[in-house]
């Protein structure tokens, strides 16, 4: 460890010991507590360390730059610790791309993983990831400055051009942050001020009244007062050394500008073009009105987008530790209707299914459900169904159920698989087709995968991963975000779909999961169908592990 004269508030974990050196230097002025190079980790690991600065009194802020992580548990525990004691926590972990992942590999002697494994893995602890080094600087400055949570959400942008606005729109964008659009009130108020070509945005070009110092102050102010806006990011371009904005903004700045004792907007101000360097006066004046600066528009919206809402966990729920479901442990034995059983218990809307011994049966079940049937062999380990032509879908006549059950007995007959049998299901009614599955990662714990299911797999191959179990709030995230919230909303005359029943099916299988981290390897739902009213399973496979001794992360 490296203690570099008087203590600052900001301490780094590196397991590059070349990054440690560099960040060292400190250029950004963010004061260094104290550098952890942790190399290889033969011996300590960045678990450790970051366990030994979870109690550091001179350490707020702790940035990372992480290569593997050897013992998740011991991380995460870590992490929950330091949290948990006020430090804010960023990282940068790196070996996204295959390449990258070799070159970690090489470098420490570790295997690199999934990369989206570790980004689930910090999402899950609460810790902003970043893909590069000087982004994660920018959010070291932004969680010194911020020790809570906005008083209110919404980010409200403001430029000094129209080219400035229309580019921090599509960073934004880049950046996962919704930029709201102005209150009624807001606007109605500000309408009153504005030219007629003009009406209010977000982005708003601030010199829209003009480039003058009190037209802008009142475009700042307005902003600032709005209700929508909990944040508020001033955007110019200041050089260092002087020029461009920087006596124009200082003027704006000098006083009126967030200054009113009951507001309580937070104030960002982001220098475009990060070269420009550091302009120490605008720095300082940030500090005094209780805000930030930070440097490179694409940085400083990224940082705000994952930042915002960083503040330190006083107490992060311990993930009850259940017994594993029911009749799982006997899986590899049970037939096909009964492992529907043991998910439906689970709370996995699965579609009804039946054991048929014979022919009769097959055409009683038709009758029964009153809707057309579908016929599957099945045996244990048996899997890819459909390319043994052991699934026979839209059997809506006795005399079509009687043959396709004669084919299916017949393929399993040549099979010749322990454990065959044939069993019944109504056709599930049409819907958005979801692939939803879990991975039990080792050290990291079930990982839910959920994407576009059915043939859209092969086409879009297009999935995000989670730590197991997710709440009701992130599922509704997953179900209305990117191409399946689109899917969900109706495309082309198909839809809309049950998008909360979708949410139930993804919380039901993720606590599944973790229920069953002990003994589970994989299990995979394809496909769940989503229909206008409700959502159901068709077809569940799952393996489980050897060896059930490695638990997984407890957060």
């Amino acid at each position: 460890m490296k203690r570099l004269g008087a203590p600052g508030p900001v301490s780094i974990i590196a397991q590059s010991g070349s990054v440690a050196q560099m960040l060292s230097i400190d250029d950004r002025g963010l004061g260094i507590a104290s550098i952890l190079s942790t190399g290889n980790e033969a011996v300590v690991t960045s678990a450790h360390a970051l366990d030994h600065l979870a109690d550091d009194p001179f350490t707020e802020v702790v940035l990372m730059f992480i290569e593997t992580i050897r013992d998740p548990a011991a991380f995460a525990a870590a992490a929950q610790r330091a949290r948990a004691n006020g430090k804010r926590l960023a990282v940068v972990r790196n070996g996204r791309s295959e390449t990258g992942s070799g070159t970690i590999a090489g470098h420490t002697g570790g295997l690199a993983g999934d990369d989206a494994v570790y980004s689930a893995f910090f999402e899950r602890l609460g810790i902003p990831r970043f893909n590069d080094i000087d982004t994660l600087l920018e959010a070291g400055a932004y969680l010194l400055a911020f020790k809570d949570p906005p008083a209110r959400g919404g980010v409200g942008v403001m430029t000094l051009s129209g080219g400035e606005a229309g580019l921090a729109a599509d960073l934004a964008d880049d950046a996962g942050l919704e930029l709201p659009p102005f209150s009624d009130e807001g606007a109605i108020s500000l309408n009153e001020l504005l030219p007629d070509f003009r009406s209010p945005n977000n982005p708003m070009d601030g010199i829209t009244l003009g480039f003058d110092v009190e037209g802008v102050r009142t475009v700042c102010d307005a902003m600032a007062g709005d209700t929508a806006f909990g944040t508020m990011a001033m955007v110019f371009g200041a050089p260092a050394a002087g020029g461009h904005d920087d006596a124009f903004v200082l003027d704006v700045m000098r006083d009126g500008l967030l200054t009113e004792p009951d507001n309580d907007t937070r104030l960002v101000i982001v220098n475009t073009v990060a070269a420009l360097g550091r302009n120490a006066q605008i720095e300082q004046r940030a500090r005094e009105l209780g805000g930030v600066m930070l440097h490179g528009l694409r940085a400083g919206l990224e940082v705000i987008s994952k930042c915002g809402d960083a503040a330190p966990a006083t107490a992060m729920p311990r993930l009850a530790d259940v017994a594993a479901p029911a009749g799982l442990t006997g899986w590899g034995g049970l037939d096909e209707a009964a492992r529907f059983e043991v998910m439906n218990r689970a709370g996995v809307p699965m579609v009804e299914c039946r054991l048929v011994d014979d022919r009769a049966e097959a055409v009683t079940a038709l009758h029964q459900w009153g809707r057309p049937i579908v016929l599957k062999g099945s045996a244990p380990g048996l899997v890819h169904k459909t390319e043994h032509g052991l699934v026979k879908t839209n059997l809506a006549e006795a005399a079509a159920v009687e043959a396709a059950f004669d084919e299916v007995v017949a393929v399993l007959g040549e099979l010749s698989l322990p454990g065959s049998h044939v069993v019944a299901q109504p056709m599930a009614q049409d819907g958005l087709e979801l692939i939803v599955g879990v991975r039990n990662e080792p050290g990291f714990g079930p990982m839910l995968v959920v994407g576009p299911g059915g043939v859209l797999v092969d086409l879009i191959g297009e999935a995000s991963l989670h730590a197991a179990p997710i709440s009701r709030d992130t599922a509704m995230e997953i179900v209305s975000s990117d191409r399946i919230g689109r899917l969900i909303d109706g495309y082309r005359g198909a839809g809309p779909f049950d998008r909360d029943a979708a949410a139930r099916a993804l919380v039901a299988m993720s606590e599944f999961a973790w229920a069953a981290r002990h003994c589970l390897s994989f299990a995979e739902i394809n496909p769940l169908i989503v229909h206008a009213d409700g959502a159901s399973a068709v077809d569940i496979a799952l393996s489980l592990r050897e060896s059930t001794s490695q638990p997984g992360v407890q957060p």
